[in-house]
């Protein structure tokens, strides 16, 4: 099962936004890196095609704060226009913990 979303509201915001973000935090799926939600799951292919629907949006910038989120930073390098921060790679958890820190 697809989440669905309403395209007329999220094609009306990413397209009057200069770079609009999505930004998830919450379970991806293994072997998918898909986002989890309670009535059902939301691919990179799912944003590309509603992204695709939408006359004039624009690319948003993607952070996926999940577990197996490198599946959707390495299908949308493959894309253009399309730029995706991972919190793990493909093959992984992301881990929460206090005591790692990262160094700009």
């Amino acid at each position: 099962m697809v989440v669905h979303f309403d395209t007329n509201l999220v094609g009306t915001f990413i397209s009057k936004v200069a770079t609009p973000v999505l930004y998830y935090s919450g379970h991806g799926e293994k072997g998918t890196g898909n986002w989890c939600f309670k009535n059902g799951c939301v691919s990179p292919q799912d944003v590309e095609r509603i992204h695709g629907s939408v006359a004039g949006c624009r690319y948003p910038m993607i952070i996926s704060d999940s577990c197996y989120s490198g599946f959707w930073a390495d299908y949308l390098s493959l894309k253009k226009g399309y730029h995706c921060l991972a919190a793990s790679p493909y093959h992984s958890v992301a881990y929460d913990t206090s005591t790692i820190r990262a160094f700009f």
